[in-house]
């Protein structure tokens, strides 16, 4: 029998969350700019964010404001049974890049 591991899950669930849910800004898009943002943010055990900010700008604002935006007052993946029920602070890195 395997092991379940609730934050590996939980985090999982976040990228899957994040991907869909990261919106390339067209104006950074249509001038060809890429990379990446760091965001730190405070997440509730029902997933309510709180406390974002750009830990780690990417050199482009309008990046930087998406990310910003899409957490903002987001609602995230709850937490995953088994995992502790006190809110905790996340450090994720989210990347653009032109396909």
């Amino acid at each position: 029998m395997i092991a379940r591991n609730p934050e590996a899950e939980w985090r999982a669930a976040l990228a899957d969350w994040v991907q869909a849910h990261k919106t390339y800004p067209p104006s950074a898009r249509l001038r060809g700019i890429e990379g990446t943002v760091t965001v730190r943010f405070t997440v509730a055990q029902t997933g309510a964010v709180t406390e974002v900010a750009i830990t780690g700008p990417s050199g482009a604002l309008a990046l930087d404001e998406a990310v910003r935006r899409m957490l903002e007052g987001a609602t995230v993946p709850a937490f995953t049974e088994g995992m502790p029920p006190t809110p905790r602070s996340e450090t994720i890195r989210v990347g653009f890049r032109l396909q």
